[in-house]
This record gives C-alpha cells, sequence and structure tokens, in this order.
C-alpha cells in the first residue's frame, strides 16, 4: 500500500515518502528566488498554514482518496474501521471523561502521514492550476508541498490570490481550514504591490519566511539565518549549562558529553525547528 499511495502523490509533494526530504522543497524555492533575481523576473510565494490539519481532515476525505488511487477495497474497509467510532478520555480530578473523535488521523501511527498527504492530494487534484506558475523542464510548476506546508508560486498577487481561494475553497471540501494569521505572502522586487485576500481579509505580506525550518528572503541575505541558528543553538547549550559544567563524571550521566555537543550542533545547523529527544 506504501507503493500505491507514494505513486498516487505528484513529484511536488515530498512530504513522508521514500527518497524525498524537506531539502528538495528547500532548494527548489532557493531556486526560483536566485532564478528570478539573475532574470529579473516577478515572483510571488504564498506560505501556506492550516489550523490543525491532521486533527482536521475529515475521514470521508481519507477513504475517498484511498478509493482513487485504488488502493484495495480490504485495506480501505479495514482503515475506516481504525479511524470511525473512536475516542479519547481525560480524567480531571477524579472524573474521567469520554470525548468522541470525528476527525482526523491518529498521530503517531506510521500510516497517518500518508493517510493525511493522500487526502490532501485527493483535493489538490480538484484545482486547475496546470497554465499557472512557472515552467521547468516543460512543465509547469505553481505548488510546492511537504505534507501541509504548501507553498505557492507565481508572477503577481493576483495569481497569488486566485490559487490560494481556490485552494482553501477545496481544503474545505476535506475538513481543513487555513490560519490567516500565519499564511503570508512574501514577493521580490520586480512582482507588483497589489494586496493578496483570502475570503475578503487581506494576507500579511512579510519581507523574510520560516519555511521547513529554514528563514527565507527575496534579497539572498543568509545573515538573518545564521543569526537565528545561533540563537537555537545557544538556547540549546544553555538548557544543559548545569549538566556541562558539573563536576560529576560524565559516565554517571544518562547521556555523554558528546551527544550534548551534537544536541547544540543541530541547534546551530537547523534552528530551533530541530526535534528533540524525549528525555533530554
Amino acid at each position: 500500500m506504501e507503493r500505491i499511495l507514494d505513486e498516487y502523490q505528484p513529484i511536488e509533494q515530498t512530504g513522508f515518502r521514500k527518497n524525498f526530504s524537506c531539502m528538495d522543497n528547500i532548494q527548489a524555492v532557493t531556486q526560483f528566488i536566485e532564478r528570478s533575481r539573475e532574470y529579473r523576473l516577478p515572483l510571488a510565494l504564498l506560505f501556506v498554514d492550516y489550523k490543525k490539519a491532521f486533527d482536521s481532515v475529515e475521514i470521508n476525505a481519507v477513504s475517498n482518496a484511498l478509493a482513487q488511487a485504488r488502493v484495495d477495497s480490504a485495506y480501505v474497509h479495514l482503515l475506516e474501521q481504525c479511524l470511525s467510532n473512536t475516542s479519547t478520555s481525560i480524567q480531571l480530578f477524579e472524573r474521567k471523561l469520554q470525548i468522541p473523535v470525528e476527525n482526523g488521523v491518529r498521530q503517531g501511527d506510521t500510516i497517518s502521514p500518508k493517510l493525511f498527504t493522500a487526502a490532501l492530494q485527493y483535493a489538490m487534484l480538484i484545482l486547475d492550476c496546470e497554465e499557472r506558475g512557472y515552467s521547468v523542464n516543460g512543465k509547469n510548476v505553481n505548488d510546492l508541498s511537504f505534507a501541509d506546508d504548501i507553498v505557492l508560486i507565481s508572477s503577481s498577487t493576483a495569481e497569488s490570490e486566485k490559487m490560494v481561494n481556490e485552494l482553501n475553497a477545496v481544503s474545505r471540501l476535506i475538513g481543513l481550514e487555513m490560519n490567516m494569521s500565519k499564511t503570508q505572502l512574501m514577493v521580490n522586487q520586480w512582482c507588483d504591490t497589489g494586496t493578496v485576500r483570502l475570503d475578503g481579509k487581506a494576507l500579511q505580506r512579510v519581507e523574510s519566511c520560516v519555511y521547513l525550518g529554514i528563514e527565507l528572503n527575496m534579497v539572498k541575505n543568509i545573515t538573518p539565518e545564521l543569526n537565528r541558528g545561533r540563537r537555537a543553538a545557544r538556547a540549546a547549550f544553555g538548557s544543559i549549562r548545569e549538566v556541562s559544567s558539573s563536576a560529576i563524571p560524565t559516565s554517571r550521566h544518562r547521556y555523554s558529553t558528546p551527544q550534548y555537543c551534537q544536541r547544540c550542533v543541530m541547534r546551530l545547523k537547523h534552528g530551533p525547528t530541530t526535534k528533540q529527544s524525549p528525555n533530554p
């Protein structure tokens, strides 16, 4: 089933796929920025953010996506049973509350990311965007996705507005809602200065944006990203200052000093989005 779901995804979707990584998207976006500067082409990048995407996607959308991808009906039925009629419970003092779960895929399950990306692709297939974006090797590229981290690529703010509103409409069909406060527009100096509106409300225009853990801007200035990495490394080192300055022999620590140093280096390289061990 993994092979079937991977084949269902377009090349623009790199999330949770074998032989793909977020670095593919970062490299692609960086190339768009550099080539637009080299040839003085207008470029508008619109970074889309969803509210609790994995918890909001509708189970029916997942089932429809699996059927469209031609997953065996026995697997589809089994997954429907696993996702339907589920509940979670919380305990307040001595009282236990049972809460039914009507939407969403189970975070933590190995198959959940693929179910989510399948549902998202099921919605995006409705869009008619083949003539938008920029031509790369004979194919128009108008979006790049890493799971729900989507960036829309266009040559004008008018085109960006049309694309984001159409994406918002099809996203609602599967239960997803855009976070307007975190959906941001970034344009270069050759692009027009128009306002992009989502459902009639103007989206925020920014000079730089953090995408998949990397701070991007249109002027090829890496200083903000380097400073951000230093701050993250300093914060990581500060969190273990007591351990690193302790006189207790290293052998008594749960983790050795090189492991802590590696954690700081990871923060320095990849910024504050680097995942930490659950037991630091």
